[in-house]
């Protein structure tokens, strides 16, 4: 997981960079919960999320 002050400091970065991008992966376990979205789809997805926290 990535650390709070990693995640801190890529925040500071996008938002003062000179980018129109609109989204951002940050850190590799973000990579790798987006990889399983686009692997299995939006709701086996969202039923594997809800399900770390029921």
């Amino acid at each position: 997981m990535a650390s709070p002050e990693f995640v801190a400091e890529e925040i500071y970065r996008i938002t003062t960079d000179d980018s129109t991008q609109l989204r951002y992966i940050v850190g590799e376990d973000a990579k790798t919960m987006i990889g399983m979205r686009e692997k299995y789809g939006d709701e086996p997805f969202i039923q594997s999320i809800n399900a770390r926290f029921s």
